[in-house]
């Protein structure tokens, strides 16, 4: 099927009077969890919906004292994780009070507190045909004598876990948090991490099977637009239809603070895409999830690590602090934070009064054409133009408009009672006319000529 999102002008001939949006997530207050265990800079919670029960899972990340960092001015903890489950994805309950995961429990160690782990945030791999494969945790092992070690972690349900040693031992290693995505189109995992422990530009490391890691290939990194003290901190990746959504974490640093690695300031989001989750760009500058009011979770920093599709909405899970970075560091913070997205919301066309949209050249090859547009005090009208850019009969705006619509799958009906299945094998433009409204995303059995047969390298 073929799909014409916003975030760019790449399917698009020309708008006017269409403006693009990015898409502003709701947090659903209602929705956050607290644990006294839960340190914000710690957590990375990873959710999704258990499609044999109907429940909602979670494994996030809880942390115990380690040692306190004379230098650095703060207090390093061990990670541990715990798993919450839900009927709704709203109202959580913590399985028990133990942990899943953690450096007793699961590496069996003679002197816990001499040792520690850091690592996540947990990988929800769909295409994994191995279950008890399915859940997948990159972290950082340090042994008694403080020397790091990476390995993975993996489960079929989050209650167990069997862990390895990642075979690429000590020659990469990464640090926290350390997130995975797969790559369909190119049949491949990527590794998303640091270029350094003291170089925050965005890297991939590429692997098929963990047991071999390619070399690192640059992705993001803060650039002019950005504010001096900002870096790059962590990009959570999610497949999304035919493209890659990326979650970009950008660390706000201390301006006062002089030291090699910056630790104290504050952190946010912004949104990046991609077509071939490779190459990323930011759609602006600007957070895509911001900060909260000061004094509530989320208020001191967000971190945002999940993504799940239900129904006709995207939910967005992360965890959220009350202070900013490593600072009030005894404060209970948010386990889970939910915020919510209208499916296609990432970004979207919003009229100035009345504007119009025409698409490049398409060929349809089926029926359908859906289009995802909230116009519920509105008019919005639909033609097709011919190749030369002629109005097709019986195909006009007048045979076409319609009043108060907000769906996510509208298709338009001509009174002629043609369909865009008598178009089949024929160049044509599709011509979109709103009042008082947003279009977020084109749907249909159509290719866009001379967008979709490109490939990036």
């Amino acid at each position: 099927m073929g799909i014409i999102y916003f975030f760019d002008d790449w399917k698009i001939l020309r708008r006017t009077r269409m403006n693009r949006k990015m898409g502003t997530p709701v947090l659903c207050k209602e929705s956050i969890l607290e644990d006294v265990k839960t340190e914000g800079v710690w957590n990375y919670p990873t959710v999704w919906k258990d499609i044999t029960t109907g429940k909602w899972v979670a494994i996030y990340g809880g942390c115990a004292p380690f040692s306190y960092d004379e230098r650095a001015g703060f207090c390093i903890k061990t990670v541990e994780l715990y798993r919450a489950t839900s009927e709704d994805g709203i109202h959580w309950k913590s399985d028990c009070e133990n942990p899943v995961f953690s450096r007793e429990i699961d590496l069996g160690m003679d002197e816990p507190g001499l040792s520690r782990i850091d690592g996540g945030p947990v990988f929800y791999d769909e295409k994994e045909r191995n279950e008890h494969k399915r859940l997948k945790l990159l972290y950082r092992f340090f042994d008694t004598n403080g020397v790091p070690e990476e390995r993975i972690a993996y489960s079929s349900n989050g209650k167990t876990w069997k862990t390895e040693k990642l075979a690429c031992g000590n020659e990469k290693l990464f640090h926290s948090p350390s997130s995975i995505f797969y790559n369909e189109k190119e049949g491949k995992y990527y590794i998303s991490n640091w270029f350094h422990v003291h170089d925050r530009r965005i890297v991939f490391y590429g692997t098929r099977d963990f047991k071999s890691v390619e070399e690192p290939l640059l992705i993001l990194q803060a650039d002019g637009e950005d504010e001096c003290t900002a870096e790059t901190y962590a990009l959570i990746v999610i497949p999304y239809e035919d493209m890659y959504i990326g979650l970009l974490w950008m660390f706000h640093g201390d301006a006062g603070e002089t030291k090699l690695n910056r630790l104290m300031g504050y952190m946010d989001c912004q949104l990046v895409y991609s077509y071939n989750g490779k190459i990323f760009q930011r759609i602006c500058h600007r957070p895509f999830i911001a900060r909260s009011r000061q004094g509530e979770h989320g208020g001191g920093s967000v971190f945002p690590t999940s993504v799940v599709e239900d129904k006709n909405h995207i939910y967005i899970y992360g965890s959220g602090s009350k202070g900013e970075m490593f600072r009030y560091q005894e404060e209970k913070d948010a386990a889970l934070l939910r915020y919510s997205l209208r499916k296609d919301g990432f970004a979207y066309l919003a009229t100035e009064s009345t504007g119009d949209i025409c698409t490049k050249a398409l060929r349809f090859y089926g029926e359908k054409l859906y289009l995802n547009v909230c116009a519920p005090y509105g008019v919005i009208k639909v033609r097709i133009l011919n190749e030369d850019g002629k109005e097709m009969e019986g195909m006009s705006y007048e045979e076409c408009t319609y009043k108060c619509i907000d769906l996510i799958e509208w298709t338009p009906v001509w009174i002629s009672n043609k369909t865009v299945n008598s178009l089949k094998g024929q160049v044509v433009f599709l011509e979109i006319e709103i009042t008082n409204g947003e279009l977020y995303a084109i749907r249909g059995d159509f290719d866009v000529l001379g967008a979709n047969y490109i490939k990036l390298e």
